[in-house]
C-alpha cells in the first residue's frame, strides 16, 4: 500500500483532534470535578455513579432521622421526668395533708396546688414536638386530653405498639414516642389496687369520651377529698400516687 503524503497529514490531524479532545476532557473534569457529562461517556462509571449518589442520599436522610428522633426522644424523657416530678410533689402533699395535723384551711392551700398540678399534668400530657403530640402514638397531629383532661376520642384504641418511628438506617428502625394511655393509665380508679398498678402494655381497656385519665382522676379525686376534709380519701390517694410513680418510671426505663 502506497502512504501518500496526504495520508499521512489525515492521520495527524485526526490524532491532533483526539488529543484535544481528551485535553478537554481533562480541562472539564479539572473544572467541574465531574468524570463525564453524559452517561455514554463511561456506562460503567455512571452506573456506579448513580448508585454512590442514591446511597449518599439515603445515608444523608438516615442521618436527619436520627437527628430528629433523639431530639424527638429527649423531648420525651424530659416530659416524662417533669410527670414524675408532679407526682413527687404531689405525694409530698398528699402525706403532709394525710397526717392529721392540719386545719382545714391549709387543706385548702394543699387543694388548690393539686388542682394546678393537674392542670400542669394535661399540659405536659399535650406537649408537642416540632408541632407533634408526643404522647398520641402515630395519630400525632391529635393533642392527647381536651382542657378538661379527658382522653382524645380518637386515640383511646390505640395499641401500645401504634407509635411513631423512624428509620435511621438500613433496616434499622426505631420508636420515638409513646401511646399516652401507658403514662396516665385508662378508665376509672379501681378500688383494687392490684388493678391499677398491672402491666398496661398487656391490657387495655376501651373507656369512654368522658373518662378521665387514670392519674388524672387521682387528682381529681383527692382534690375532693382535701375539699370535704376526707382523710381517708386522702390517704386511699397516697397509694394510687405511688402506683402511678411506678408506672411512669416502669415507661422511661
Amino acid at each position: 500500500m502506497r502512504i501518500t503524503n496526504n495520508m499521512l497529514i489525515n492521520n495527524m490531524v485526526y490524532n491532533l483532534n483526539q488529543n484535544l479532545k481528551y485535553l478537554e476532557k481533562l480541562q472539564y473534569q479539572k473544572a467541574t470535578g465531574k468524570k463525564f457529562r453524559v452517561p455514554s461517556d463511561d456506562p460503567i462509571g455512571a452506573s456506579k455513579s448513580l448508585k454512590f449518589n442514591t446511597d449518599i442520599s439515603k445515608l444523608q436522610q438516615y442521618e436527619r432521622n436520627a437527628k430528629d428522633a433523639l431530639s424527638w426522644m429527649k423531648d420525651t424523657e424530659a416530659a416524662l421526668g417533669e410527670i414524675g416530678s408532679v407526682l413527687h410533689r404531689v405525694k409530698e402533699l398528699t402525706v403532709d395533708a394525710a397526717n392529721g395535723s392540719k386545719g382545714a384551711d391549709d387543706l385548702l392551700k394543699i387543694k388548690e396546688e393539686i388542682d394546678q398540678l393537674r392542670e400542669h399534668l394535661i399540659q405536659i400530657g399535650n406537649t408537642t414536638y416540632a408541632g407533634r403530640h408526643i404522647f398520641s402514638g402515630f395519630k400525632t397531629d391529635k393533642p392527647l386530653f381536651d382542657e378538661n383532661g379527658n382522653y382524645n376520642e380518637e386515640l383511646v384504641n390505640l395499641g401500645v405498639d401504634e407509635i411513631f418511628e423512624y428509620n435511621v438506617g438500613v433496616s434499622e428502625r426505631v420508636y420515638i414516642n409513646t401511646v399516652g394511655i401507658r403514662v396516665f393509665g385508662v378508665g376509672d380508679v379501681p378500688n383494687d389496687m392490684e388493678d391499677f398498678s398491672m402491666p398496661f402494655d398487656e391490657s387495655m381497656e376501651e373507656i369512654g369520651e368522658e373518662s378521665s385519665a387514670t392519674l388524672l382522676e387521682v387528682f381529681r379525686r383527692l382534690s375532693d377529698a382535701l375539699g370535704a376534709n376526707d382523710m381517708e380519701g386522702i390517704q386511699d390517694a397516697l397509694g394510687h400516687v405511688d402506683a402511678g410513680m411506678g408506672q411512669v418510671l416502669a415507661v422511661r426505663a
